[in-house]
């Protein structure tokens, strides 16, 4: 049997009551529904379960000993499949054991039978209190991994976000330094999506992984004749780079006659391909 109670505009929570017990299901949907929560009824663990996963649940109460089920179990797979949403067990003969066991797999709370009409309505609006905050948690978390591409909410790192929001618009060069692994290249793609340069291309380049003696030209590009096999010019990365941003990664690993050159070119404005005689503004 799967009852829902009608929605009204006043509804702050859509609460889910698994239990085999109809008169039970009934008397916790009139006491819910008198406090302006949205009720779904169900009275087996395979009902209950679809209902979870069908539907916008932001509660369950649910029977630990509903017939041919185990409560824990059906609460083990409810919060695997939806951590946020918040269960409360209740049972007429709860041992400490399996409440105990209950709060280890995150059930919320445990409330034994006959429930105290106060009680309940004090546990529900706390657990609705924690999944709406961890949803939110979750909501922030997307939506600074969308804007910055990063995960992390401590005081070091929204500083890092700071910075990132007042360099993104600037059209200086931004230099980025830290150990390995510390994320330079996430911050070089943060500054790059949240400027006014986001529509340009972002060009990446390894200064390490480059040789030497290959570094300039695929930086900076070729002129039709420079070397034997220049067959055509060529744009190297910094003009494949205009309208959008470059990232050289590893800069320090670049040979100081490139660096000389990159610098002239952060100054000015204008690079010069191997083989040509005049300067060109990027």
């Amino acid at each position: 049997m799967l009852e829902k109670s009608d929605m009204s505009m006043k509804a702050k929570a859509r609460i889910l009551i698994v239990d085999d017990d109809v008169t039970i299901c009934q008397n916790l949907s009139r006491i819910l529904k008198k406090n302006d929560y949205v009720t779904v009824i169900t009275n087996s663990a395979s009902e209950g379960l679809q209902a979870h996963d069908a539907g916008r649940i932001d509660l369950v109460l649910l029977d630990l000993h509903i017939a041919e089920s185990d409560g824990l179990l059906i609460a083990e797979k409810m919060l695997r499949s939806h951590p946020h949403i918040p269960i409360i067990l209740i049972s007429g003969y709860a041992t400490i054991a399996r409440a105990v066991e209950a709060t280890k797999l995150g059930v919320f709370d445990v409330l034994e039978k006959p429930l105290d009409r106060n009680r309940l309505l004090i546990t529900v609006r706390n657990a609705l209190y924690r999944g709406n905050l961890e949803k939110e948690i979750v909501r922030l978390k997307d939506e600074t991994l969308n804007r910055y591409q990063m995960i992390g909410e401590s005081e070091k790192i929204r500083e890092v976000y700071e910075r990132i929001d007042k360099l993104a618009d600037t059209d200086s060069p931004v230099l980025i330094s830290g150990e390995n692994g510390v994320g330079k290249e996430l911050v070089a793609t943060a500054l790059h999506a949240r400027g006014r340069r986001a529509a340009g291309p972002m060009v990446k380049m390894n200064c390490a992984a480059i040789p030497p003696d290959l570094l300039e030209s695929e930086l900076f590009g070729y002129a039709r004749g420079a070397f034997t096999g220049a067959d055509e010019k060529k744009p190297g990365r910094i003009e494949h780079a205009a309208g959008g941003t470059l990232f050289l990664d590893e800069i320090a690993d670049m040979a100081m006659s490139a660096q000389v050159k990159v610098l002239r070119f952060l100054d000015t404005g204008e690079i010069q391909k191997l083989g040509d005689s005049s300067p060109i503004r990027v």
